[in-house]
């Protein structure tokens, strides 16, 4: 499968749509807690508040048998707001801000990686590949003009036909966002057949609309992780 590198210029090149609004009142206040943006781009829909879109198998590294992969029990996918283009052509997917992913020393600059790593393993099916045959990045002042982010991660997985917003999607691709000592952000695209051949129009959308806010973060991560548990809880 190639490697996203057609997106990189669309979304450097792109001058960036201007954003119509934000996704929800909640959401909203979850994204400026987490000192980011997340808007719906243009030409797009805002669609769902919580989508859920199951993937495939996931896989376990088992140290104990020398650090070889080998298929789990349990399934990944997608969990988010899901926003559809105007021509319904493409669907995205704004993943969930995981709050947890500042637990642990470390876990915060890495666990981007890892998910990259496990939709790679679940979809293709194998662990015979090399990550950096399937995953663009784009890193430095390119990554900070575009989106304010450290770096730029894009890469394609195989999907299984998925039906959202009463259309049908058969191709994938998913794009991350990561700052140092910030939330990492995804976004996970979904294609018509005629969409796929426009892909790098649909993923530069989010160009103007997707960015980490200028300033340092005044939040302690402990300190919104306790706060989003109570609101959850009030919700």
């Amino acid at each position: 499968m190639q490697r996203l590198l057609w997106v990189l210029p669309a979304l450097f090149n792109c001058l960036g749509a201007a954003a119509q609004t934000g996704l929800s009142p909640w959401l909203d206040s979850v994204a400026d807690r987490f000192h980011v943006v997340r808007n719906v781009p243009e030409d797009f829909q805002f669609r769902e508040e919580f989508t859920i879109v199951k993937f495939d198998t996931l896989w376990r590294k088992h140290r104990e048998l020398g650090g070889i992969w080998m298929k789990g029990k349990g399934i990944t996918g997608v969990v988010g707001a899901l926003l559809q283009s105007d021509d319904r052509q493409c669907a995205v997917i704004y993943d969930v801000i995981d709050i947890y992913q500042f637990n642990g020393r470390g876990s915060q600059r890495w666990m981007h990686r890892s998910l990259m790593l496990n939709y790679l393993l679940a979809q293709l099916g194998t662990a015979d590949f090399r990550y950096e045959d399937h995953v663009s990045v784009v890193a430095g002042r390119e990554a900070r003009r575009r989106f304010g982010a450290d770096s730029i991660f894009t890469f394609e997985v195989p999907v299984k036909p998925q039906t959202l917003a009463g259309e049908t999607y058969t191709r994938c691709a998913m794009l991350y966002l990561s700052r140092k000592d910030r939330v990492y952000l995804g976004f996970t695209f979904f294609f018509t057949d005629e969409g796929y051949e426009r892909r790098a129009e649909y993923l530069s959308a989010l160009g103007g609309a997707v960015w980490y806010k200028r300033g340092r973060w005044r939040h302690k991560p402990e300190q919104v992780v306790r706060a989003e548990q109570q609101n959850k809880v009030k919700r």
